[in-house]
């Protein structure tokens, strides 16, 4: 809104006494129309957004921020500027979030500001935060901090009090596919804050673009580029002004961040690949965006024979069950695992062979029938059969999910009376699973840790196929396996409903190849790995000796 206001001479005016006066003042409007705040506060702060967080809010910019204000302003500012900055992680956007808002809400009348984001807990748990930390500074200021007494904050709304309709702060989003109560927002001072507006729906963004219809309507829009198409593609691509469009702004890398410190930037780069530090370091747009996460390349190396020469001493057994009306088919996998730490740098490297595949031929078998009958001799079959390898830990992961949890438990409590062998066993909850801190930064789930790190197993030839038992099928699976980014740029993995929507069959037999990242394997820091195997097979020799009672796998089946 233009201001008109009768210039006050700062030489001649009594600011203590217009200070007062302002203070006595029951209604924010009429301390807006008085010519003494539209002189000393609106004219000062509602355009130099960098003067007001030093001198208001307290704080201070970055040279990355000070650029994104600057480009904001360039662009019309809040006269009508259109601005989307794709950025990685530790730009601060939040914090700009919070004083553009503040700003609107102090120097605009009559101004509506809405921040948008895929999840309303978003905005109320990190741009309201920013922006309640904004106003908490603002009211420690000794000349204006008495502003803020004119200010209600809720959890979703703050306004200016008496005004609670029409000049507010309000955190917005929408019913998945519904964007009705995002349209008719038409305001003369309207901000429209888009914050990862990359995982925004279209029709959502849509309608509440659509309310940007006067001259002091403008638009910011900050995320990750996940991915690529929708609306934030387009305005930092082909809306933007570099191909003639109306969208300014530019891209925000981490690396360029100085809130991102030189270890943690380390640390992300060793821990993302390549596609996670275009997306979620580099502001970049991905290249392998919900397409198939492992290619038929990769897979094929998979298949070369080119196994490591490590000490493979550790099994991993994984199954996934099928049962009579779902699904007709159980599979089992036996793979070889290879631990090394490095004890330089505590780097884990996890090598896997498979070398055996399990497939149930026989239809409308139950879950537990399949676990302590056909699975559970197979296993001790394979186990007979290389017993040379004297594998130092057998590791059992299976499929822990209410189909699947009463045969897991069953085969669980089986396996406790076989002391000839050591099993550890771990049910898998592909949604449930907890994840470790790290793994949150990555993954949406316990299935998407499985899937994703078996495609980089793959992918720097650390995962092996060595049988050519079921190659076909297992080739199929692992080539058709849909992912996407999630708005936090998180990977997902596409849920198996969706997948029978796109003529994917369940890939049972990958699950059991993605299961094997999940078993808690067992690390220790070890210079010579003959060392290592030495003194494990002391302790297990030790153990065997002190044992009173021992059941054989012959014994066992006779007493089955």
């Amino acid at each position: 809104m233009k201001i008109q206001s009768d210039s006050l001479n700062s030489v001649d005016v009594d600011h203590v006494k217009e200070l007062r006066r302002l203070k006595l003042m029951n209604s924010f409007v009429d301390v807006w129309k008085s010519p003494y705040f539209q002189e000393h506060f609106i004219m000062r702060y509602a355009f130099n957004l960098e003067l007001a967080v030093v001198e208001l809010f307290g704080g201070g910019l970055t040279m990355q921020q000070i650029e994104v204000v600057e480009e904001f302003y360039s662009c019309g500012g809040f006269e009508g500027a259109r601005v989307a900055f794709p950025s990685g992680h530790g730009i601060g956007k939040t914090y700009l979030i919070g004083i553009f808002s503040s700003l609107h809400l102090l120097c605009f009348y009559s101004s509506i500001t809405r921040i948008q984001a895929p999840k309303l807990e978003q905005v109320k748990k990190y741009s309201f935060k920013e922006i309640n930390g904004a106003l908490d500074q603002l009211s420690n200021h000794p000349k204006w901090g008495f502003l803020v007494k004119f200010i209600q904050r809720n959890k979703t709304l703050i306004y200016i009090k008496g005004e609670d309709t029409n000049w507010y702060i309000e955190a917005s989003t929408a019913p998945k596919g519904d964007p009705t109560n995002l349209s008719g927002q038409h305001q003369f001072s309207y901000l429209l804050i888009f914050d990862e507006a990359s995982g925004i729906e279209d029709k959502h963004i849509e309608a509440s673009l659509g309310g940007l219809t006067e001259q002091y309507n403008s638009c910011i829009a900050f995320s990750q580029h996940t991915i690529n198409r929708g609306h934030f593609h387009k305005w930092v691509t082909t809306s933007s002004k570099n191909k003639g469009g109306v969208w300014g702004g530019f891209r925000l890398s981490s690396r360029l961040s100085p809130r991102v410190l030189t270890p943690q930037l380390l640390s992300m780069i060793g821990t993302y690949n390549e596609d996670e530090q275009r997306v979620r370091l580099d502001g970049l747009n991905p290249i392998q965006e919900k397409e198939m996460l492992i290619s038929h390349e990769d897979i094929e190396k998979a298949y070369d024979g080119k196994i490591q020469n490590k000490q493979y001493d550790q099994l991993i057994i994984s199954y996934d069950v099928g049962f009579s009306g779902w699904r007709d088919k159980s599979y089992a996998t036996f793979t070889e695992v290879a631990v090394e730490e490095d004890i330089h740098t505590s780097k884990v490297s996890v090598y896997q062979v498979v070398k055996h595949i399990y497939r149930l031929n026989a239809k409308g078998v139950m879950p537990v029938d399949f676990t302590t009958n056909y699975l559970l001799r197979e296993i001790f079959d394979y186990l007979e059969k290389n017993k040379d390898k004297e594998y130092l830990t057998i590791y059992l992961v299976g499929d822990a999910n209410v189909g699947g949890q009463e045969a897991y438990t069953r085969l669980e409590e089986i396996l406790e009376y076989v002391d000839t062998y050591q099993f550890i066993c771990k049910g898998i909850k592909w949604g449930s699973d907890k994840l470790y801190f790290s793994d949150k930064q990555r993954f949406f789930n316990a299935r998407a840790k499985g899937f994703v790190l078996l495609s980089e197993g793959m992918i720097h030839d650390r995962v092996k196929v060595a049988t050519d038992e079921y190659r076909g099928e297992c080739t199929r699976q692992l080539s058709q396996l849909p992912f996407m980014w999630t708005s936090k740029s998180l990977y997902k993995m596409v849920a198996k409903d969706q997948m029978a929507k796109m003529n994917i069959p369940s890939p049972d037999l990958a699950d059991c190849l993605a299961q094997n990242n999940l078993a808690d394997l067992q690390v220790t820091s070890y210079t010579d790995i003959e060392v290592k195997k030495s003194e494990i097979e002391q302790e297990l020799t030790k153990n065997l000796k002190n044992k009173t009672e021992s059941v054989s796998i012959s014994d066992f089946f006779k007493q089955k």
